[in-house]
């Protein structure tokens, strides 16, 4: 959580790794997006107006199996699956809806940004100069 580090602490992940967390600001890389910051937990999610790009990301990030088997929404052979869809779909489901009848795609935003930032929706990518397929141990 950003500004919360009081002092420097450590933790020995492996015998090469060791996690450091230390106070300070954290300075976003210039091109990152806000949608960018959001997802990376660096903006809070609560006092955000805009989540569209954030949920572009999710779905190109995120399999929609896993989207399907953490929400248990289900997406048919020839439906699209992109960000508004899985907001739709998780809003329909928790029953967030507005006086109009229409699902309140903010309210489900904030639920499913929440477990993408609480790590549980997992993303995760190949570091730069490995090839993609090759395990940790190969890498050793």
């Amino acid at each position: 959580m950003p500004g919360k580090t009081k002092h420097f602490q450590t933790l020995k992940l492996t015998e090469q790794v060791t996690l450091c967390d230390c106070p300070g600001l954290v300075f976003p890389k210039v091109h990152a997006s806000k949608a960018e910051m959001v997802l990376n937990g660096l903006y809070p999610i609560d006092t955000l107006k805009e989540y569209e790009e954030c949920f572009d990301i999710i779905a190109y990030r995120i399999p929609k199996e896993r989207i399907e088997e953490q929400y248990a929404i289900h997406w048919k052979d020839k439906e699209p699956y992109d960000g508004e869809s899985i907001l739709v779909k998780y809003a329909t489901l928790k029953g967030f809806f507005g006086g109009n009848g229409l699902p309140i795609q903010a309210s489900a935003a904030r639920y499913i940004l929440k477990d993408y930032v609480n790590g549980v929706l997992v993303y995760s990518h190949t570091p730069p100069n490995i090839n993609e397929g090759t395990t940790y141990d190969e890498h050793q």
